[in-house]
């Protein structure tokens, strides 16, 4: 006879377990709302479960580890979206990253949720306002397109041909039936992919002057060109010395863009995901509920940067951007096989008083002192944020080319 294995048959018990504790408490906040949460629902939020549980186990955390509201609002925004982590082609993925107090003690780390393309279509189906059917297609550099207009009341459509010339996405086009079988067509360019690169320059680092500069340069040079590839932007921190009993001012550099944009293998990925979220966004939703709509603009990254000034970690740059891209190709480490490029690299830390914004204290742990390491694997992602946020008006913080 086998031996029995104990592990074997706890493990998979506890996490359905764990997968019918969280329905039950999501029934709880549908019916207080009064939102429906059929079984398809259920079957997202048990696909999300499965789909998280060895993601985080793979980043040394458990499911317990993770606030219990954290998971929660990520459920929810699974289960009212009604989008399935196991559906193929993809409808959302996501993203750990740690989080820090004041001092630098590492607290309860973070869970984050994100629409991916075939996403998209589900959210316009579902909630697109008088929405019948609906179909996309992504346009890429070479093939032939011509783009439709209206003709008084008359809607022509454009026509497209798929020349396989290229794999570069340069437009997403939806065409979206109405119950009185009216057709609106939307689009997103790549000028929509560069406000995401903007946002993230921005949270980066990015003044004004730069963000202006970048505004005025095309996203495939901004990708591809060695001048925007390995363009830095120089910080400062300050580090208590001992000795002197005084604090320094010492520099380090950041990149510019997130790895997930510029690395070969998930920047084409990257750009139709980018083109088809704006594309959706364009068109009115029906969420009956204030909850529901608030749950899906929670996934609007770039809004969500400007909203708030981010404290970041370079050290949660490199491992939040390593799982974007292992999202969009999942082959490689950053860093292991481009050019070696030694670029400094820091662990900052700063201490903000949330009424004022003021800096107070900036320090670097022990173990996060100046360093050097390979160019790609200081890139960063806009996932990230540090526990100390400040909040802004939007407008100030927009430049005059965005507002």
């Amino acid at each position: 006879m086998a031996d029995y294995n104990k592990n074997a048959v706890t493990k998979p018990l506890e996490l359905e377990v764990t997968s019918k504790n969280f329905v039950q408490k999501l029934e709880g906040i549908a019916s207080g709302i009064d939102l429906d949460f059929n079984d398809y629902q259920k079957q997202c939020v048990f696909n999300a479960i499965r789909t998280i549980d060895p993601m985080v186990k793979a980043n040394g955390y458990s499911l317990a580890q993770f606030d219990q509201d954290n998971v929660i609002l990520v459920l929810q925004q699974v289960a009212f979206l009604k989008l399935n982590p196991s559906a193929n082609p993809r409808e959302c993925y996501f993203i750990v990253r740690k989080n820090k107090d004041k001092q630098g003690n590492e607290l309860a780390p973070i869970l984050e949720f994100g629409i991916e393309g075939a996403g998209n279509d589900v959210i316009l189906t579902e909630f697109g306002r008088d929405v019948k059917a609906v179909k996309s297609y992504i346009v890429y550099e070479g093939d032939e397109f011509t783009e439709g207009y209206m003709d008084g009341w008359d809607v022509i459509l454009p026509k497209y041909k798929r020349t396989f010339k290229t794999n570069q996405p340069k437009m997403a086009v939806y065409l979206v039936k109405r119950k009185n079988d009216e057709i609106d067509v939307l689009y997103s360019t790549l000028d929509d992919v560069k406000k995401s690169l903007l946002a993230g320059a921005k949270q980066n680092g990015a003044d004004d002057d730069l963000l202006r500069e970048i505004e005025k340069v095309d996203v495939y040079t901004l990708l591809n060109d060695p001048k925007w590839l390995k363009r830095t932007i120089k910080k400062e921190y300050k580090t208590w010395n001992k000795e002197t009993r005084k604090y320094e001012t010492k520099q380090y550099e950041s990149p510019l863009f997130n790895p997930s944009y510029t690395a070969p293998n998930s920047r084409d990925n990257m750009i139709e995901r980018k083109l088809r979220n704006h594309a959706t966004r364009k068109y009115p939703k029906n969420f009956n509920q204030t909850n529901v709509k608030t749950l899906y603009e929670e996934t609007f990254e770039e809004e969500k940067i400007y909203k708030t000034r981010e404290v970041i970690d370079p050290e949660q740059r490199i491992e939040i951007a390593q799982q974007e891209f292992d999202s969009e190709s999942g082959s490689q480490e950053l860093g292991k096989d481009v050019n070696k490029t030694p670029k400094k690299q820091v662990g900052e830390e700063l201490i903000v008083e949330k009424e004022t914004g003021e800096i107070i204290e900036q320090k670097v742990s022990e173990d996060e002192k100046p360093s050097f390491v390979e160019e790609n694997e200081t890139n960063v992602t806009l996932h990230e944020e540090t526990e100390a946020t400040v909040q802004t008006n939007d407008d100030e913080e927009l430049p005059d080319f965005l507002k």
